[in-house]
């Protein structure tokens, strides 16, 4: 028996025990059901076409009209499965970029110096603060033997930039 051949046979008793106790048990059995097609990765047209196949094997006698509204929602399903999958591959997609910019953010963050060399008669202080996560903005404090400060500022992005010196 292959795997929707098991499904379709756990789902039709789940189903004939619904139908004919109306017990917490059978609503709860559902819901278990539920849990193990979704970590199947068991599409929703799927689950309608079981739920057909299982209906029409219960009540062969069941209207001709009833049957097509099934095959009706079974339609209907089928592009909301589409649809389903698309969104959640565009998900995936975005929580993949949002670790991309966190580990970029992070990095960006490790290149920044630590501490600003101390130079007498001159108060230093730097806030870097970025658009979002990151930015492209990146500098460095230098201070050579002769007690000269370097101070390269790359700008690596569209967006504004000031620099404020305050002197005494």
């Amino acid at each position: 028996m292959d795997s929707y051949e098991l499904l379709q046979t756990s789902y039709k008793k789940i189903l004939f025990n619904f139908l004919h106790k109306k017990n917490e048990q059978s609503l709860y059995d559902a819901q278990q059901f539920s849990k193990k097609v979704l970590e199947e990765n068991v599409s929703p047209e799927e689950i309608v076409s079981i739920h057909l196949e299982v209906i029409q094997e219960l009540y062969p006698d069941l209207p001709e009209e009833t049957q097509e509204s099934f095959q009706f929602l079974l339609e209907v399903m089928i592009g909301y499965g589409m649809a389903y999958r698309e969104h959640q591959i565009l998900r995936n997609k975005q929580r993949e970029l949002e670790s991309e910019i966190d580990i970029a953010a992070d990095m960006q963050h490790t290149f920044m110096p630590q501490e600003i060399p101390q130079v007498d008669d001159l108060d230093i202080g730097v806030i870097t603060v970025p658009a979002s996560k990151m930015s492209g903005d990146y500098y460095h404090v230098i201070k050579d033997v002769n007690g000269h400060i370097g101070w390269p500022l790359p700008i690596l992005s569209a967006k504004e930039f000031q620099l404020h010196f305050a002197c005494p």
